[in-house]
């Protein structure tokens, strides 16, 4: 099958304890741009006898980099996964105030989950997966902006997280449907159900 697409990437905090993984304040980290995932896994494991492979243990998972690109990211959600402090409010004049959102030596990420819905298809059909890596950490993006000239340049927002194994016995990295599913409703039901997200 081809993928033709990706919309609603999700983030949700992850915790874990005595092997059963727990998710909270999960919501949209933007509207999706790409996502590109790079594993690394070990070689094959091969013990050698008579002259030939007797055994061999199959390759491993090990780590992995997911890069995300969204339209923006929304203050709300660079806190879930930079572990922003709480903004503080600064008085501009009299009667206005902003709230400042500082980015010093207290920010502490935190794992989340990070989640998000390929669009595939085959022989003209289009189905839909929800794909869900359940232990991420995120690192602190960098910035970029440039002035307009005569057309728009849209600018986008691009994220680094590091992919993990989650805490449960099955150390996942990855989960996702063994089947697309029909709508893209449907697969988006799945995420928020899986990292509890009722809003």
């Amino acid at each position: 099958m081809v993928t033709t697409g990706l919309s609603k990437p999700y983030v949700a905090k992850y915790a874990h304890n005595a092997g059963t993984v727990t998710y909270s304040g999960g919501m949209k980290l933007g509207r999706g741009v790409s996502v590109e995932i790079e594993i690394d896994a070990a070689d094959d494991n091969n013990f050698y006898a008579d002259n030939v492979i007797a055994e061999t243990e199959s390759t491993q998972f090990t780590s992995g980099a997911a890069t995300v690109t969204v339209d923006g990211l929304e203050n709300e959600a660079a806190v879930l996964i930079l572990g922003l402090p709480t903004s503080e409010p600064f008085e501009v004049g009299e009667s206005k105030s902003v709230n400042l959102q500082k980015y010093g030596k207290t920010l502490n990420a935190p794992y989340v989950a990070f989640a998000y819905i390929r669009r595939t298809q085959m022989e003209g059909v289009v189905k839909y997966y929800p794909v869900i890596h359940p232990k991420n950490k995120f690192s602190i993006p960098s910035d970029s902006a440039a002035t307009q000239e005569d057309s728009i340049d849209w600018q986008t927002q691009e994220l680094s997280a590091t992919i993990l194994r989650d805490d449960t016995a099955e150390a996942n990295w990855k989960i996702t449907t063994d089947e697309g599913l029909d709508t893209e409703e449907e697969a988006e039901e799945v995420i928020k159900k899986y990292l509890n997200i009722t809003a």
